[in-house]
């Protein structure tokens, strides 16, 4: 028997209620499924733990990595801001300030702050 394509459902069926959660986060992803995407694709809904093993491996059949998101390296964040604050710069005609960088990179203030060490050692 070959297995499925990940555009095909495998031969193991899950109860339709959650064949559908399965079916959304395959649309919704295309390679990666966070434990969050998960979690938020079930809502409130009661399952067991045995049926979330089986929608996990149904996602891996379906060739979806279930698992924690992967943090961007330290270097691509510093990237990230480095970019934000040129432009910033550039648009506003100032220099422009840690809370906008961090908005404008869309990272957390603590990335941000790694951000900053990272260029510091750097530098060294």
């Amino acid at each position: 028997m070959t297995p499925p394509s990940p555009s095909q459902p495998p031969s193991h069926a899950l109860p339709p209620h959650l064949a559908a959660v399965v079916d959304r986060l395959v649309a919704a992803t295309t390679h990666d499924v966070s434990l969050d995407q998960l979690g938020d694709a079930l809502g409130t809904m009661a399952v067991t733990p045995a049926e979330i093993e089986a929608i996990v491996s149904e996602l891996e059949a379906r060739g979806r990595r279930v698992g924690e998101a992967r943090a961007p390296s330290p270097t691509a964040t510093l990237q990230r801001v480095l970019r934000a604050a040129r432009e910033l710069g550039d648009e506003l005609g100032r220099r422009p300030t840690p809370a906008e960088v961090r908005e404008r990179a869309g990272v957390s203030d603590e990335a941000m702050q790694h951000a900053l060490a990272l260029a510091r050692v750097m530098q060294r």
